[in-house]
């Protein structure tokens, strides 16, 4: 996975326009709100606030 950032994002020298940050495509990425309570307003279309932290990437 490449990522390209703007110079004055990443403190780049003058004259560079991007610096590039290569990372391992095995990077993984942990869910922190997972399993954890949540809350919600209001409920439609079977859209309970449980769901929205329960690892399921599917919509």
């Amino acid at each position: 996975m490449t990522f390209l950032l703007g110079a004055t994002l990443c403190g780049a020298l003058p004259g560079h326009a991007l610096a590039q940050a290569d990372l391992n495509s095995s990077l993984a990425i942990t869910n922190l709100a997972a399993g954890k309570p949540a809350s919600q307003i209001s409920t439609g279309y079977g859209g309970i606030a449980s769901r929205t932290v329960d690892g399921n990437t599917d919509a």
